[in-house]
C-alpha cells in the first residue's frame, strides 16, 4: 500500500473526524494515517492516533508504538501503559517485550531522578516498575486520607506511577497543581487520571470539553461522558455521571452546534 492509498478526500474528512470523536477507532486511525503520511502533519497525526487508542482496544498497541518513538519522557512512559492495555496486563506487573525495552532505556537514562530513600530501599531493585508502585504506596501516601502527599522531592516517582496507570498518583498530581496558576499541568494530569480509569476525572474532562470553543472538544465531551457512565463503579459517581449527560446537552447547545469540523 502506497501513501496515496492512505490519503482521504478533503470532503470526506469532516464525517470521519466526527465518527472518530464519537468513538469510532477505525475512523480515527484512518485520519491519523492521513495526517501522518499524506500531509506530513505529525502533530495532527499523533492527536488522531491518541483518539484511536482511546476509542478502541484494537488500536492500543498501535498508539503505544507511536508514543514509543517520541523523545518526550512522558510519552515514553505512557507508551508502556498502552502496551500493557493492549495485552490486558496490569501495569507494574508483566510487560510486553517492546514495553520492557522502553523500561530498560528509561531506567538507564533517568535513574538519577529517583529519591535517595527509594534507592536505599532493598525492595527497590534498580528502579523496576513494580518497585516504584510499591514504594509510592508505602512511603508517600497519607495513611489518614489515603492520598499522596505530593511535593517537589517525590514528584518523579509519582509522575512515573501515574503515567504507567496509577489513578491515585495521577489524582494526587492534579490536586498538587490545582490551587496554583499551573492550570495546564493540572488539566494534563486530570486527563491522565481519566485515561487511567477514573470516572470522576472523565466527567471533569468532559465538562471542560463541553464548554470549549473547539468543535472537536465538544463532540468528544459526549463520548467521555458515556465512558464515565460505563466505568462508574459506585452509585454516587454513577448518579453524577448520568446527571451530567443531561447537563452536557444544555452546555453544548449553549455553545453552538458541535457537528461541523472544518475540512483540511
Amino acid at each position: 500500500m502506497g501513501n496515496a492509498d492512505l490519503c482521504i478526500r478533503r470532503a470526506d474528512l469532516p464525517k470521519l473526524k466526527s465518527q472518530a470523536l464519537s468513538g469510532d477507532g477505525s475512523a480515527a486511525w484512518k485520519v491519523s494515517l492521513h495526517y501522518g503520511f499524506c500531509t506530513l502533519n505529525l502533530a495532527d497525526g499523533g492527536y488522531w492516533a491518541h483518539i484511536a487508542g482511546q476509542d478502541s482496544p484494537q488500536y492500543y498497541r498501535s498508539y503505544a508504538s507511536e508514543l514509543g518513538t517520541q523523545s518526550d519522557v512522558n510519552d515514553m512512559l505512557r507508551s508502556i501503559f498502552w502496551y500493557n492495555k493492549s495485552s490486558n496486563t496490569p501495569s507494574f506487573k508483566v510487560l510486553l517485550p517492546a514495553a520492557q525495552e522502553i523500561v530498560d532505556d528509561f531506567n538507564r537514562e533517568f535513574a538519577h531522578h529517583w529519591p535517595k530513600e527509594m534507592l536505599a530501599d532493598p525492595a527497590f531493585n534498580s528502579g523496576t516498575i513494580s518497585a516504584v508502585y510499591a514504594f509510592n504506596r508505602v512511603h508517600l501516601k497519607d495513611p489518614n486520607h489515603r492520598q499522596f502527599n505530593v511535593n517537589s522531592q517525590n514528584m518523579w516517582p509519582l509522575r512515573v506511577d501515574a503515567l504507567l496507570g496509577g489513578v491515585d498518583a495521577a489524582d494526587g498530581l492534579a490536586n498538587f497543581y490545582e490551587p496554583g496558576p499551573d492550570y495546564e499541568d493540572f488539566f494534563y494530569w486530570k486527563t491522565i487520571a481519566a485515561e487511567d480509569g477514573d470516572a470522576s476525572a472523565e466527567l471533569f474532562v468532559a465538562e471542560t470539553y463541553a464548554v470549549s470553543v473547539e468543535s472537536n472538544d465538544r463532540i468528544r465531551a459526549n463520548f467521555l461522558a458515556e465512558q464515565a457512565v460505563a466505568e462508574s463503579h459506585n452509585s454516587k459517581t454513577l448518579i453524577w455521571a448520568k446527571g451530567f449527560e443531561a447537563k452536557l446537552k444544555v452546555l453544548m447547545n449553549e455553545n453552538g452546534p458541535a457537528n461541523v469540523i472544518p475540512s483540511e
